[in-house]
């Protein structure tokens, strides 16, 4: 995970594997507390075994062993964890089992008098905790699913040349999100002519479009937008650049500083020009509705508008986890967290984002477009 993020070289790590470098803490390129809260946010599953192992046998098994011989019953059971339940179980394997609360609930209930419910934490990160207990036996077997989150990458024409054999090795990035187009302030002759922004194709996305497609990673585009620039030639630009196909992921619109109100457009041109954008980009994808990518002091520069609340929200925030207060107010989730910029990882020629989804890597699809509309 730290190699992922850029915080620890992989030869660090290779160099500790070979009894070189007595510990990696002086190898990391950050502070333990940053690494602390990195790895409290990152991705990971914890299976269960059987409760009627010994401490000798457990301790014999190897994390692999218990993927192995779990992981199917655990995917199995994730669809049936998101069904609120209350009363009784709904497992007629064993009518002791009576567990009497309601939320998310996993029973397995064994043959024997005792039932072996579990107790559940299942969050993911825009969402609080829920712990439940059960009632009909104490003899539980462990925790299933923390934090179910997916990561993946964003990467413009200041990513420079990547290979992509080895950023998959190195990162395994489930998804990219690929800068297509940009709208670029244009230089004044004069202090009193107009600002205006013109569009721009990023150099670099055909080649990072063609080389995403054999790799079975989710790829989208996204347009950097700029409130001085006319939303239909931004629109016009992008699908110029980057031509939508059926699943490929929503289209973004990049809403970012420049969107605050320092660029001098009232704020509301701000949001009709938002609003435009968001409908031009729905038109090219059957009405589904862009992902916006966004920080929540620029939303709130823009006075927190809640009309766009159905659009997907891809938030950045580099100082702590979006919720709350730190995210804006007109979503009541995220989709996309954008948690670190500039990072550098063997392949990558220049700079990387790292992002999270807000779900399973096959939650994604419902982020994809379904059809085009030419």
């Amino acid at each position: 995970m730290l190699v992922g993020i850029g915080w620890l070289e992989p030869g660090a790590v290779e160099r500790w594997r070979q009894g070189r470098v007595g510990d990696l803490e002086g190898e990391v390129q950050t502070s333990p507390a940053r690494v602390a809260e990195a790895m409290a946010l990152q991705q990971y599953r914890t299976y269960w075994m059987a409760g009627d192992l010994s401490a000798k046998e457990q301790k014999r098994l190897t994390v692999k062993e218990i993927i192995a011989g779990a992981a199917e019953k655990v995917e199995a059971s994730v669809a049936r964890m998101r069904v609120a339940t209350s009363g009784a179980c709904r497992s007629n394997r064993n009518p002791a089992c009576r567990c009497a609360h309601a939320g998310y609930l996993l029973c397995h209930c064994t043959p024997s008098p005792a039932p072996a419910c579990l107790p559940v934490r299942y969050l993911k990160f825009s969402q609080p905790e829920e712990e439940l207990t059960c009632s009909g036996n104490s003899g539980h077997w462990g925790l299933i699913v923390v934090n179910l989150q997916t990561f993946g990458i964003d990467i413009s024409s200041y990513s420079l040349n990547i290979d992509w054999k080895r950023v998959t090795e190195s990162l395994n990035p489930r998804f990219v999100f690929v800068r297509a187009s940009y709208m670029k302030e244009r230089a004044k002759a004069n202090p009193g002519d107009p600002s205006v922004a013109d569009p721009n194709s990023d150099s670099l996305f055909t080649e990072y479009w063609k080389a995403l497609a054999p790799l079975k990673i989710a790829r989208g585009a996204y347009v950097f937008c700029h409130p001085w620039g006319d939303p239909d030639v931004t629109t016009r630009q992008f699908f110029s650049d980057y031509t939508p196909q059926a699943g490929d992921l929503l289209p973004t619109i990049d809403i970012e500083d420049v969107w605050d109100s320092s660029c001098g457009v009232p704020q509301t041109t701000r949001i009709a020009l938002i609003k435009s954008l968001v409908d031009n980009v729905a038109k090219r994808v059957g009405g589904q509705k862009p992902i916006i990518y966004t920080k929540t002091r620029v939303w709130t520069d823009l006075g927190n508008p809640k009309q766009f609340s159905d659009c997907p929200l891809w938030i950045l925030n580099y100082q702590a986890l979006p919720s709350g207060q730190n995210m804006p107010s007109a979503w009541q989730k995220l989709t996309f967290w954008q948690y670190a910029e500039n990072l550098k990882v063997d392949g990558v020629g220049g700079d990387y984002d790292p992002d999270l989804f807000n779900g399973a890597e096959t939650d994604l699809k419902s982020y994809c477009i379904q059809k085009v509309t030419v």
